[in-house]
């Protein structure tokens, strides 16, 4: 009787899984290294702008999956593969070289398989879909700010100080369940060094609102929707421990991301198993994740989500080998407009750096524009650097009178910050004077006057 019940027992949960589409072993114990899959329909807004005002925006507006490694010392995903099944008309990706991708949409079927790949921790890997509409304009309901003191890294260890205003400004949907806030610690790396790297050591509490640092990368708060008092000004800071490696020279600006996320987020069971299927709540879309090896799949999909994002800022590096070299944006003003090609007269550049930097601590032995060394530089009452040039020193290629070229201003700050930038100006030839005559009358009396005329002589006449 009892193998008669426990046969009836294993048929039963064969039924269950098979009717489930479950790949896991039913019951298979945790292995301890979770995995984040999820699947998303939303909108994504992206700004280097430090405010913005509860105004319409155009919001970028796709399908999203990802599949990340989160950190708990567990061992990379081995060969992911991302299996989307929908009657979705789907017209773009974000991946899709047929090395890794295959799409048959007359089954709504598409195959991203990453053979060889290993995602490790706590690496991710982003996919995203789009259908014909695009964008989308809207207004995030909220106004924000993010400040950071100081931006840029002169030591080999700066404790910078991270503070966000938020408010909000209408009110939520109802079906909103999530609301977080979150600073994430920037990263630089060039030609596989980490030259830069972010710690967080400190993050202010925020009444109302939950705040924690899983790995120390970022600093997160978040609360329960209803709970946001309207038109109330919220103010979230950290403490960032910043560690600048020796391989990189200079003071590189270096600001973290802000991320406000808004959604409806549903999260299923977690599930130990080579491969989890999502599908979304209005069942027109199934995403299908897998692995050469067994994990701790913890699922999320979304049907309404809104990411806004103040983007990291972070400077250039250049050289090919260490040590590298910070470079910077200059804003370079040429004068005159006009270049005379045979002239040997001198070239005037005045030049701005970004508000982080001061003209004054430029080396004006190092400062070159196409070739021509500088040979003179003063500083002005507006942080503008003014630098002469010889006209004759200038290397350039043979070009034609009237054309416009780019001349680009090089040079490096005394801390081994390096900085460039460019003006357009227009060419010319000799300009040789001619006289000719005007003949008119005055009182009856015949007048005759030689004036000078301009004329323009190609660069080849003589």
């Amino acid at each position: 009787m009892k193998n008669k019940f426990n046969s009836i027992m294993s048929l039963l949960i064969g039924f269950v899984l098979v009717f489930l589409n479950i790949t896991a072993t039913f019951g298979q114990t945790p292995v301890g290294n979770k995995v984040h899959a999820e699947l998303t329909r939303g909108n994504w807004y992206f700004t280097n702008e430090d405010s913005t005002d509860n105004i319409p925006l155009t919001w970028s507006h796709q399908w999203f999956t990802n599949v990340v490694n989160t950190l708990d010392g567990g061992s990379p995903v081995k060969n992911p593969i991302v299996k989307l099944q929908t009657k979705l008309n789907l017209l773009r990706f974000s991946i899709d070289d047929p090395l890794v991708f295959t799409a048959q949409p007359e089954l709504g079927l598409y195959i991203w398989d990453f053979k060889g790949l290993q995602i490790e921790e706590p690496a991710h890997l982003p996919l995203s879909m789009w259908e014909q509409e695009e964008n989308l304009i809207a207004k995030p309901g909220f106004s924000i700010s993010r400040s950071v003191e100081p931006e840029i890294l002169t030591e080999g260890v700066t404790f910078q100080t991270i503070t966000v205003t938020f408010k909000l400004e209408e009110p939520l949907s109802p079906e909103v369940n999530n609301f977080s806030i979150r600073i994430g610690s920037p990263l630089i790396v060039y030609q596989g060094y980490r030259l830069v790297e972010g710690q967080f050591v400190s993050q202010m509490p925020v009444a109302g609102w939950d705040n924690y640092s899983p790995d120390d990368l970022s600093a997160e708060w978040a609360i329960t929707p209803s709970n946001i008092e309207l038109n109330r000004t919220y103010k979230f800071q950290s403490t960032l421990k910043s560690v600048k490696s020796i391989d990189l020279i200079g003071s590189p600006i270096f600001k973290p991301g802000v991320l406000i996320n808004k959604a409806r987020w549903q999260n299923p069971q977690s599930v130990t198993a080579n491969s989890v299927t999502i599908t979304d709540p209005n069942n027109i879309i199934s995403a299908t994740f897998s692995a050469d090896n067994i994990v701790d799949w913890t699922p999320g999909v979304s049907d309404s989500r809104f990411d806004f994002w103040v983007n990291q800022i972070v400077s250039q590096v250049i050289s090919p080998e260490p040590p590298f070299h910070v470079l910077i944006d200059a804003d370079v003003d040429i004068k005159p407009e006009t270049l005379n090609l045979k002239s040997k007269g001198v070239l005037t550049a005045f030049i701005k750096l970004p508000e982080q930097y001061s003209v004054k601590n430029i080396n004006v032995n190092t400062i070159t524009c196409n070739g021509a060394s500088a040979i003179k530089g003063i500083v002005n009452n507006n942080n503008t650097l003014i630098v002469k040039f010889r006209r004759q020193d200038l290397q350039l290629q043979e070009i034609d009178p009237e054309e416009e070229i780019e001349l680009t201003v090089t040079g490096q700050l005394s801390d081994g910050t390096m900085f460039e930038g460019s003006d357009e100006v227009r060419t010319a030839a000799y300009i040789k004077k001619i006289t000719h005559s005007v003949e008119f009358r005055c009182q009856n009396q015949r007048i005759n006057l030689k004036l000078p005329k301009e004329k323009k002589i190609k660069s080849h006449s003589h």
